[in-house]
């Protein structure tokens, strides 16, 4: 199980301790992992380490684990957003300093929308019961547009987009795990850029659900993650970013701190709720 959180308030708990075991795996920079033998022509198989974050906000216990192949550069931290539905974001950044390859992690978020009634207050972006109050966007390329370019993905504002493609077994994971009537999608978009005079490309990977109940519409975006390398990299390593990317996981002793907070932050909300309808009661006595 993947734990992420919202894309904006909290904040920062942790800076996260990383501490690595040898796994002896392998995989080929074009396989799966697990293979063994090198073809005629390819690199040798990447052999990976396990690598563990630690939450001294929750004990010290380790919170996130991923694969690393040797001689690459790990980063990761729990950021802990008590204001906002999600709670919690886990922070990772995987990086390869000999070639440029990178997979980071991004930020997600939960929102919520209905047309305001009089008195509404909750601005466009606001905090509504956890959620961030926005008009669902279904456009991946707006999407990201308008929720990552700002912040986190700055490079790619003026970066070509090279395909946008549905990642189908994505978006069932999605809507299995969400467990009601919903719609879901998942897309992999490919941009191309210029960096330091080197030519680049980045691949953009989410999944975004959406869920109306009556004039509510709720909506989610989750497995979200950038990977950027040199042109022509990232294909030549699918591989190995897809082990990493698979691998990485929340700890079952993180998660029950995390059930946890989870817990009275739901109570919390039903709290608040309580004493609105309470307070509109008084005023019409």
């Amino acid at each position: 199980m993947t734990t992420d959180g919202a894309a904006t308030g909290g904040i920062v708990v942790s800076g996260g301790a990383a501490s690595t075991q040898p796994t002896g795996g392998v995989v080929e920079p074009g396989g799966a992992a697990g293979s063994t033998g090198t073809a005629v022509g390819q690199r040798s198989p990447a052999r990976f380490a396990r690598v563990a974050f630690r939450d001294p906000a929750a004990g010290n216990v380790e919170a996130i684990v991923v694969l690393v192949p040797d001689d690459w550069q790990a980063g990761g931290a729990v950021q802990w957003l008590p204001d906002w539905s999600r709670l919690a974001f886990l922070q990772t950044r995987i990086a390869d300093p000999a070639t440029g390859l990178a997979v980071e992690w991004l930020p997600i978020q939960d929102f919520i929308w209905f047309q305001a009634p009089a008195g509404f207050q909750a601005p466009i972006g606001g905090n509504y019961q956890g959620k961030a109050y926005f008009p669902p966007i279904t456009d991946p390329l707006q999407f990201v547009a308008q929720h990552w370019m700002p912040v986190v993905l700055v490079h790619l504002q003026a970066a070509q987009v090279m395909s946008v493609a549905q990642v189908p077994a994505i978006a069932d994971e999605f809507k299995r795990g969400f467990g009601g009537p919903a719609q879901a999608f998942a897309y992999r978009i490919r941009y191309a850029y210029v960096s330091g005079g080197q030519a680049r490309e980045e691949d953009v990977s989410f999944a975004l659900l959406y869920s109306e109940s009556l004039s509510i519409t709720s909506w989610y975006v989750n497995f979200a993650y950038a990977v950027r390398a040199p042109a022509g990299q990232l294909d030549r390593n699918g591989g190995v970013i897809s082990t990493v990317v698979a691998s990485r996981t929340s700890t079952p002793e993180w998660e029950a701190p995390f059930r946890l907070v989870h817990q009275l932050f739901r109570q919390g909300l039903q709290q608040q709720m309580a004493d609105t309808a309470a307070f509109g009661r008084m005023l019409t006595q």
